[in-house]
């Protein structure tokens, strides 16, 4: 469906393309639960890193009070000893605290996934705009996605989830503008009009809101 001109083989490549798309994002759509059974995954994983730092806590507590009960202790050794295992059980906070962060992070980026929305926790905007100026390249004249409004791009493009064997693989769906075809948009503003007796007012029905010209 052209408004100019004759469709030239590019442009049904074009459409053929646009088809085989449709087609994929029906199929990926089936198999999104994967995103549920990930989700489900990582939000057990950071319910066993709670327990684990539960368990590190009371740990901790335990060396303390022993600690307290050495400080009269003559022997150098056991001090040190249990200077070492204090650092040790600092060491295994940080990096506790770290799975948690983690854990959570990807938890959200998870659920924004299963909502078909982008997460940066998946794919971050700088690898996604070095996609967008990829995809630029390869498309015909006057097309193009909105390299200026970047943000705009990123919080618009829609996600479809396919399982794989052993992982799963992401459909991203961006909006792509025809620049060569650019329009000036009006809003229309329909006044009311009074009648030749002056008792009424009329207004002109079924006007669209905006007008392209």
């Amino acid at each position: 469906r052209w408004l100019f001109g004759v469709s030239t083989q590019k442009d049904l490549e074009i459409q053929n393309l646009s088809q085989n798309q449709r087609e994929i994002i029906h199929i990926v759509d089936k198999q999104a639960t994967v995103l549920n059974e990930s989700l489900w995954k990582t939000r057990t994983n950071a319910k066993l890193i709670k327990e684990l730092r539960g368990q590190y806590l009371i740990l901790r507590n335990a060396t303390i009070n022993i600690m307290e009960k050495i400080t009269d202790m003559e022997d150098l050794n056991h001090f040190k000893y249990f200077f070492q295992l204090d650092e040790t059980f600092e060491a295994m906070n940080q990096i506790l605290q770290w799975l948690q962060q983690l854990a959570d992070s990807l938890d959200v980026g998870f659920s924004l996934l299963a909502n078909g929305h982008l997460a940066p926790q998946i794919i971050s905007p700088t690898k996604f705009n070095k996609v967008i100026k990829t995809i630029n390249d390869q498309l015909p004249r006057g097309w193009s996605i909105s390299s200026n409004e970047f943000w705009v791009a990123y919080r618009e493009s829609t996600v479809s989830v396919a399982a794989m064997e052993n992982s799963f693989r992401l459909f991203i769906h961006v909006p792509i503008f025809d620049y060569s075809h650019q329009y000036k948009l009006f809003q229309i503003i329909n006044l009311p009009g009074a009648t030749d007796n002056g008792t009424h007012g009329v207004l002109f029905g079924n006007l669209p809101d905006y007008l392209a010209v």
